[in-house]
């Protein structure tokens, strides 16, 4: 079928048959051997008709993967060297996470990011899966991304394709119920995901999934029966599809200008807030600047003048055609260049790895953290855990934010876990568990 429709595909690897582990698909097989086998038998049969190769799903669930961190690892490793051996053009996607699981996210990944480095990174790419909380829009989509990409940047992890290879909206867990979402919140979504994977530069990214019947897990149905669903699917590939992207910039009014261009034609794709925003006019002349025609997901288009009002809300429109002059701005004022005005402050994250290390010539522990949306020079809190404490216990020092990174060492030779927060409390860590050397 793939061949039929001049698709690519992605294999997933993982999980292990009964015979070979525990008796569970999600258990780390017995012997390495049968992993290798396995892997280049695949490898060597399918040859160049399989484009990449995901090693295991979700490996930060214990769902999925039951194994360490270092066991993934080193399945990782296998399967780099099987199918460079048999299919060296394909693609090898490290072990996959998702990124709203924070507690499995924050303890497992950091550390197969480590057993990763020891091997010498060996994967091509990067993937995630990008689900939010049921209640959690596109914005919320982005912050977990934006946690997965700041682990991989400070674990050292080579600068590399990385993919969404799993996306849908209203999944129930984490304490909230599945929320339906039809109509134009659908339509949104869909298209805010395909725009922001662009927008920040993701390889690929796979809507999961197409079903012939309604799926109860997800907030988002496409089946057959999803007109809506499909004419967004149809107008984000129309925009976006042998389109360039050049730039992105939010106004003083909160309105997200996304700018491309395809061959001769430039557009912008244009929204303000995120499902559940009001629609709200803009001033007269607005998108002036920008262009003369509005079009919507519908697949609708109309034109407009230096003194038409364009409501402006969370579903994405296109704005295209030529300018009428100066924008973000009504007439009759004087005319003013478009240019990016100052982004509001990224929202602060706060993600930690900790390694055995010698402090002050003893056995030790070094945490390095990446912060975003903190000032330089902002303190951070420490709180640790040693065997036999049930609480976590303040110490007394406190790192400061240099150029967006801070370090932290402790004299000890003991299992410790840590994590961080601002000073107030409002931004937490993730939790890393540092073992015994």
């Amino acid at each position: 079928m793939a061949q039929i429709l001049n698709a690519r595909v992605m294999l997933v690897l993982g999980g292990t048959p009964a015979w070979a582990g525990d008796g569970s698909v999600q258990s780390n097989p017995r012997s390495i051997d049968d992993w290798r086998d396995y892997v280049g038998t695949v490898a060597c049969r399918y040859g160049a008709s399989i484009t990449a190769y995901e090693v295991w799903n979700e490996a930060n669930l214990q769902t999925f993967w039951k194994g360490t961190p270092a066991e993934m690892a080193e399945l990782t490793k296998v399967a780099f060297e099987e199918i460079r051996r048999c299919n060296p053009s394909a693609l090898v996607v490290a072990a996959n996470t998702t990124s709203r699981a924070t507690g499995s996210f924050g303890s497992f990944f950091p550390e197969y990011l480590e057993e990763m480095k020891k091997r010498g990174w060996p994967a091509d790419a990067y993937s995630v899966h990008s689900y939010p909380s049921a209640s959690g829009g596109a914005d919320d989509r982005i912050k977990g991304i934006s946690q997965f990409r700041s682990m991989l940047a400070l674990a050292g992890a080579p600068f590399t394709t990385t993919f969404d290879t799993e996306i849908n909206y209203g999944l129930a867990g984490l304490g909230e119920g599945k929320v339906d979402l039809t109509g134009a919140n659908a339509m949104t979504l869909l298209a805010r995901t395909y725009i922001d994977s662009a927008r920040y530069g993701f390889g690929s990214t796979f809507w999961f999934v197409w079903t012939a019947n309604p799926d109860s897990k997800f907030g988002i149905q496409f089946t057959g029966a999803s007109s809506a669903e499909q004419r967004a699917w149809q107008t984000t590939h129309d925009w976006l599809v042998g389109a360039q992207y050049q730039r992105c910039f939010e106004t003083p009014e909160g309105v997200v200008v996304c700018q491309f261009n395809k061959g001769a034609d430039n557009f912008s794709l244009v929204w303000r807030g995120d499902v559940g925003s009001p629609t709200t006019a803009t001033p007269a002349g607005y998108f002036a600047g920008l262009g003369s025609q509005a079009c919507h997901l519908y697949g609708t288009c109309i034109g407009f003048s230096q003194f038409t009002e364009i409501p402006v809300g969370p579903m994405p429109q296109r704005i295209s055609g030529p300018a009428l002059g100066s924008g973000f701005a009504a007439p009759p004022q004087a005319a003013q260049p478009i240019a990016p005005p100052a982004t509001k402050p990224a929202e602060a994250t706060i993600v930690i790895t900790g390694e055995r290390a010698t402090v002050n010539g003893k056995p030790g522990i070094v945490v390095n953290g990446v912060t975003t949306g903190l000032a330089e020079g902002d303190t951070v809190k420490v709180f640790a855990r040693f065997p036999g404490q049930i609480t976590f216990t303040e110490v007394t020092a406190r790192p400061a934010v240099v150029n967006g990174a801070f370090t932290w060492k402790l004299e000890t030779g003991k299992r410790t876990t840590v994590y961080i927060t601002t000073m107030d409390g409002s931004v937490r860590s993730n939790r890393v568990i540092i073992q015994v050397a």
